[in-house]
């Protein structure tokens, strides 16, 4: 594996708990979202910053944080994950714009896009981004980096809430209701309780605890939610699913509402390197509700779950072929 993608994605990927198999069903349907985004000709607009970087400014992949350095024409950004360092690129400033640099002479490699890339600067809707594409194919992102500011595990739990939260109803009625603020009312309960994300490597999984000490692996599927028994393993000192391969959800509950409707797009999906939450199936039908927008950040939002998907259908090309 490519040292950017174990900079960059590795960590998220290794996250994707029961979301990784593929069905002949699955491959179907996997063709015709592909055609639909071939045919949407999608490209990438917003208002043009020009080639200047602020030094000393914060960027995100929604992983991995970065500070800006500047020397000679080049920006380095140097940063890593929650739990590590390592997160490094490097962008030149030329005649023509920015583009995408070997991080040094040693090693060549780039957490940011890929090298060769162009990388341009942009605003949309409220957001600051570095957007990197194949200089050949500007309706391909391989990279995308919003500036923030604040804390960044803040940030990334944020983001986390901002996906799962809306209304699921199980088949006897009973509905799970996730806020955004962190509360969650469960089960017919009528008052919000407070949950949490558990960190592994301090960064947050898809593990989650309610008051009273019971925890679920909970993911965010095409039609609502599932929800797995979670034990903590004092060994690892870390919580993990009660059963490998995860088998039948001891909870299964239907999308009734998202809170907000649009909380997953006005966030901008850098949230989606918080996608241990999300399956394929979810992450395809997110896509495909934006392929035709006129929103110029909804489309970018449409490229970068591409971009997430084609890294998983890659993994799992990789495990068919060990097996």
């Amino acid at each position: 594996m490519e040292m950017k993608r174990f900079f960059a994605k590795a960590a998220t990927l290794s996250l994707l708990i029961g979301s990784m198999s593929i069905t002949a069903s699955a491959r179907e349907a996997s063709a015709s979202f592909w055609a639909e985004v071939e045919a949407a000709h999608l490209t990438i607009d917003g208002t043009d910053l020009g080639p200047t970087i602020e030094k000393g400014s914060l960027w995100t992949d929604g992983m991995n944080f970065y500070k800006v350095s500047e020397r000679k024409g080049e920006y380095k950004l140097e940063g890593g994950t929650l739990h590590e360092g390592g997160g490094e690129a490097r962008i030149k400033r030329g005649a023509s714009g920015l583009s995408v640099l070997p991080y040094n002479n040693e090693f060549d490699f780039s957490s940011f896009g890929n090298i060769g890339d162009e990388v341009l600067h942009r605003k949309m809707s409220r957001y600051e981004l570095l957007i990197a594409h194949p200089a050949d194919n500007p309706g391909v992102v391989t990279g995308v980096l919003v500036r923030y500011n604040g804390d960044e595990l803040e940030y990334e739990l944020q983001n986390m809430r901002a996906l799962l939260a809306g209304v699921y109803q199980e088949s006897n009625g009973w509905k799970w209701e996730f806020n955004a603020n962190g509360t969650a009312t469960i089960q017919g309960a009528t008052e919000p309780v407070p949950y949490q994300f558990e960190l592994e490597y301090d960064m947050p999984t898809n593990i989650i605890g309610l008051p009273g000490g019971k925890h679920y692996v909970i993911n965010v599927t095409g039609a609502g939610i599932e929800l797995h028994d979670a034990v903590f393993n004092k060994e690892e000192d870390a919580w993990e699913p009660a059963q490998e391969p995860l088998g039948t959800p001891v909870v299964t509950a239907k999308r009734k509402a998202r809170q907000p409707d649009t909380a997953w797009a006005s966030l901008y999906v850098i949230a989606l390197n918080s996608s241990c939450l999300l399956t394929t199936d979810y992450l395809e039908r997110m896509a495909t509700a934006l392929l035709t927008s006129s929103d110029p950040l909804a489309r970018l939002n449409a490229m970068l779950i591409c971009d997430l998907l084609r890294e998983r259908e890659k993994m799992n090309a990789d495990d068919e072929g060990v097996g």
